[in-house]
């Protein structure tokens, strides 16, 4: 008699992480981002392995959101203070990046606000 598979373990890393990237293609992609705003993911172990999306780009007025998908807390928050923003959230939870649609064309720096090596760059055309 066969013993249960156990749902944990690599196959379960594997599904989530294939599940992940397939989240970041759809998010990305230049056929679905008419109809999705733009997405900044942190995957599992992002305090340790950055944002999954570390180099987003968003259209002039556009709209970001952050997603975690990892169990510690994340945000997203402009290196320059005071320009973009989101709430700090927990594992599979999503937020509005607030303060993006009014940014003008340009490069700009963005960090998590607890775990500082959590960089990226976000790029307004």
């Amino acid at each position: 008699m066969q013993e249960p598979r156990n749902s944990s373990g690599p196959n379960r890393v594997l599904i989530v992480a294939l599940g992940l990237v397939l989240l970041v293609t759809i998010g990305t992609s230049s056929v679905s981002s008419a109809a999705l705003p733009t997405q900044i993911v942190a995957g599992p172990e992002a305090f340790t392995l950055n944002y999954l999306t570390k180099n987003p780009t968003v259209n002039k007025g556009g709209a970001v959101v952050f997603r975690n998908f990892d169990i510690q807390v994340h945000d997203v928050t402009s290196v320059t203070p005071r320009l973009f923003k989101s709430k700090l959230i927990g594992i599979g939870k999503s937020a509005t990046v607030n303060g993006v649609a009014s940014l003008p064309r340009g490069r700009y720096a963005f960090k998590c606000s607890i775990h500082n090596n959590m960089r990226g760059t976000l790029t307004v055309k």
